[in-house]
């Protein structure tokens, strides 16, 4: 279409109307999301989350993907970003899966829209992880937006029926505890997050390493929630789940120096051998805590690639039964060891929730394009979003090309990395927690951002002699800041960078 084709209305002839229209445009922007303003020494990654990350997850978050039948664990995990920048805007999107929960607990993964017929031959299968991201989700949402009235929420299942939200977590969580093995670890059935990973489980009888990790985690934070909301059996029920299952994955999936990632139908652990998978290092770090730091560590390193870690190494180069439709993938693209930059941005959020944040900084500026590390002559994609892998093993001609696609919950969890990890940020019923830890190559960082009409803007000085924090220029001692019914918080704190703020179990989640 030229532009003598267009409508009047659609015709820009001088530059002021040009600038108008991007006003118009960002308004409508605003009006979706609040501007979420990062400032830091990183410009690539101040564009990204101000301008780029936000407008992709807006994208996924609204239009499904543009998906038919769709992984409900990707809806939840998009929904769960842009509670970030716009909880309100959210909360519809985190509602609408619930809704699909039914009333045991279960929570299926790929579901296809009312009304509308199946487009994907995994809607007919069975998935183990549906459970355990609505919890986490639900979770974290309420945290980084600080709405803890979600909680007595009554929410529809898909029956009908209706319960508090905080039934629906906790019945979420009790099934998968429930779905274990002779190992005492998750069943995988036909997959976890990895959905080709659908050899181990195919009998009913595999058990996988990240789901029980994820399961961990999500037991630990609904444990800290209930203690919050008076819920004390509960808490005191999840979290010796939690401790249940850590002991679990200590056993029979610590093996020297890494998880091994889980056992098959005929009780073959595997994930033991040569062969690393990243995701059980990552979410092993954030089950676990500090107890096996140093391993991890290297163990997400050996994976490294100027493009951020991949997925396993090495890859599979032929069919292997044991762990099915994932081996048959050309090697270094999908899942078949190829840079997963969702997987990579776990990496990222699980190191920083150790204090290893220059590590984990290092691998969002990889993962997200233009480091200076990358090829110029291959990613063919612009910078303007987060694609959701880079291809090929390293050594390969086209080695870095991006997928070109948009949606992946890779965004989701930089920004979380962020506002949870480096600016340390989470509410509480009492008020606004900030334990920041930012990398130690950002003297300064600053993060402006508004929940329920307030404007926050949280400013962190690093390398200080006198370590200080003001709120609204007034000194602040100790413990979360209360904030309601507040126009603007201004939280300014002075930190030494070798201040370390962890919980007991060394994590900060």
């Amino acid at each position: 279409q030229t532009s003598a084709d267009l409508p009047p209305e659609l015709k820009i002839k001088s530059a002021e109307q040009w600038n108008t229209s991007i006003h118009t445009t960002q308004k409508w922007y605003d009006s979706l999301a609040h501007p979420l303003i990062l400032t830091c020494p990183e410009p690539r990654l101040e564009t990204m989350v101000n301008t780029w990350l936000k407008k992709e997850i807006l994208w996924e978050t609204r239009l499904w993907r543009n998906g038919i039948t769709t992984p409900w664990r990707n809806e939840l995990q998009d929904a769960l970003g842009y509670c970030v920048y716009c909880p309100e805007q959210a909360l519809p999107y985190l509602e609408a899966v619930t809704s699909i929960q039914e009333p045991n607990g279960y929570v299926k993964v790929w579901n296809t829209r009312t009304g509308e017929q199946p487009n994907h031959p995994l809607a007919k299968k069975h998935h183990t992880d549906g459970g355990i991201w609505l919890a986490i989700c639900w979770i974290q949402a309420i945290r980084v937006s600080g709405n803890w009235s979600w909680w007595t929420k009554v929410l529809p299942f898909a029956d009908g029926t209706s319960a508090s939200l905080f039934d629906h977590v906790y019945w979420a969580l009790d099934f998968s505890y429930k779905d274990r093995g002779s190992h005492g670890l998750v069943l995988m059935h036909d997959g976890d997050w990895t959905d080709p990973l659908n050899g181990p489980g195919r009998m009913g009888k595999g058990e996988s390493g990240w789901a029980t990790q994820a399961l961990a985690v999500a037991l630990d934070l609904f444990s800290s929630a209930a203690n919050n909301l008076g819920q004390h059996e509960r808490a005191g029920t999840c979290s010796l789940r939690a401790r249940e299952l850590r002991q679990a994955l200590e056993e029979h999936l610590w093996i020297d120096s890494k998880f091994a990632y889980g056992f098959d139908d005929a009780g073959n652990r595997f994930g033991d051998d040569n062969r690393t998978y990243l995701n059980t290092q990552s979410w092993g770090l954030l089950a676990t805590g500090s107890g096996h730091l140093t391993e991890l560590q290297r163990a997400i390193q050996s994976l490294s690639t100027p493009y951020g870690p991949r997925l396993f190494h090495p890859h599979f180069d032929q069919w292997d039964d044991q762990v099915g439709r994932i081996s048959l993938k050309i090697p270094g693209t999908t899942e078949n060891a190829s840079v997963y930059c969702h997987g990579s941005a776990f990496a990222a959020y699980g190191l920083a929730s150790n204090s290893l944040t220059d590590e984990a900084l290092d691998i969002l500026m990889r993962t997200i394009p233009g480091h200076p590390d990358h090829r110029t002559d291959i990613p063919q994609q612009l910078p303007i979003y987060q694609p959701n892998s880079y291809f090929y093993l390293p050594g390969h001609p086209q080695e870095g090309t991006s997928t070109g696609t948009l949606g992946t919950g890779t965004c989701t969890w930089i920004v979380l990395t962020v506002f949870q990890q480096f600016f340390g940020l989470s509410f509480v019923p009492q008020g606004l927690v900030c334990e920041p830890n930012l990398p130690t190559t950002w003297p300064y960082a600053e993060l402006s951002f508004v929940r329920n009409n307030t404007r926050f803007t949280v400013k962190i000085h690093q390398q200080t002699s006198e370590p200080s924090l003001h709120v609204n220029g007034v000194p602040w001692t100790t413990g979360p800041i209360p904030w309601e019914h507040e126009k603007t918080m201004t939280i300014e704190i002075h930190k030494k960078d070798d201040q370390k703020m962890m919980n007991k179990k060394g994590t900060k989640l």
